[in-house]
């Protein structure tokens, strides 16, 4: 499921709707999981500059489940985002899969302003974090690394 797609079934639920009446707009969204196949679920951000509160939606091909609002866990503003000129989630686990080859545990990818940033846990625990620019997809920062210390 495409980042875009998320959203606009997340525009079609109720509870959505009306806490985007109170002023919350999307700000970030994630993926979370333990490979580097399509994407089943998103997890879409809202924030309302007023309260400073946030909320997260869950989109699954299953449904949409919406949590209770709540203080961010980083004060501060967070900017609106559109899912528009976005690219699509595969092109990015594309590169993903090329840069880390290795088993995947855990993957976490995010979307923020103009960059994705892509935490890669393999199951040799090999770490690997990139930032990706949105619109060229071309890795402007990486880092490999290993949660095993070498005495």
């Amino acid at each position: 499921m495409e980042l875009d797609e998320a959203y606009e079934r997340a525009l079609e639920d109720t509870r959505v709707k009306e806490i985007m009446s109170k002023g919350f707009y999307l700000s970030s969204a994630f993926i979370d999981q333990d490979n580097a196949d399509a994407v089943e679920k998103w997890n879409l951000i809202f924030f309302n500059p007023k309260s400073g509160n946030v909320v997260s939606v869950s989109v699954a091909e299953d449904g949409v489940e919406i949590s209770d609002v709540q203080k961010p866990l980083k004060e501060g503003f967070y900017e609106e985002m559109s899912t528009k000129g976005k690219g699509d989630i595969e092109d990015i686990l594309k590169i993903i899969r090329k840069e880390f080859p290795t088993e995947i545990a855990k993957l976490l990818v995010s979307i923020r302003g103009d960059s994705w940033d892509i935490l890669v846990i393999g199951r040799n625990l090999k770490t690997l974090f990139m930032k990706i620019d949105v619109g060229t997809k071309e890795i402007v920062k990486k880092e490999k690394g290993s949660l095993i210390r070498k005495a």
